[in-house]
């Protein structure tokens, strides 16, 4: 987490710690993510090779993935809370062609990566329908990094690897982030959620379904 995310988060929890009601939680789940990039994102590459000209490598604008997300949430007050989430996406998209030259052989690779960070900041809404459910609604910000790479190499078999290129960007943005669901309190200490959120930035626009738990202390 960069250091503009951390004042952020820990002026946050600070400035809340001293409300009369407080409950932390930590929580594990999977997070459904359905994006699709923004035109700033490169997915097509054009690779060139020294023996084999170039190749085209072709990433999903509109990839579909299921990863784990991790949250953490302060309730300070029957109502009011604020909450983290962390999650990770990564596509790859790569190229194999074996060859054989005279006495050597080996393979040609072609490899292009998207790796894109999400970390959310949200004050959360909640409204108790009974002792054990309640419904929830939360908006906030995202602080957001992708990363983006594309290589090529030459694999020789019983040698060692030669021709290698590639380059590489990190990119950072912010961006805003809606969701809404539903807790359901299975004992004391231990809830499942229930969630659809919606984060819209300079990256992708994505709908994203999480399913989970958490723990309270």
């Amino acid at each position: 987490m960069n250091w503009q995310v951390r004042s952020v988060v820990m002026g946050a929890f600070c400035a809340l710690s001293g409300q009369a009601v407080a409950d932390f939680y930590l929580g594990v789940g999977g997070l459904y993510t359905q994006q699709k990039w923004d035109n700033s994102v490169v997915t097509e590459y054009s690779v060139t090779h020294q023996t084999e000209g170039s190749r085209d490598l072709s990433l999903d604008r509109s990839p579909s993935e299921t990863v784990a997300a991790l949250f953490m949430g302060y309730q300070f007050s029957p109502r009011w809370g604020l909450e983290l989430q962390f999650s990770e996406t990564e596509q790859e998209s790569g190229i194999e062609q074996p060859f054989i030259n005279g006495t050597e052989s080996g393979e040609h690779e072609w490899n292009a990566q998207i790796d894109h960070q999400v970390w959310a900041l949200t004050p959360v809404y909640y409204h108790a329908y009974s002792s054990d459910l309640r419904f929830f609604v939360k908006a906030g910000l995202t602080f957001e990094t992708l990363k983006q790479s594309q290589s090529s190499q030459t694999d020789i078999e019983n040698g060692a690897d030669r021709n290698q290129s590639g380059q590489s960007s990190s990119d950072k943005t912010n961006g805003l982030i809606v969701g809404a669901g539903a807790d359901y309190q299975l004992m004391d200490s231990i809830a499942l959620r229930g969630e659809y959120q919606y984060r819209d930035s300079d990256f992708a626009r994505a709908h994203q379904l999480f399913l989970g738990a958490y723990y309270a202390f």
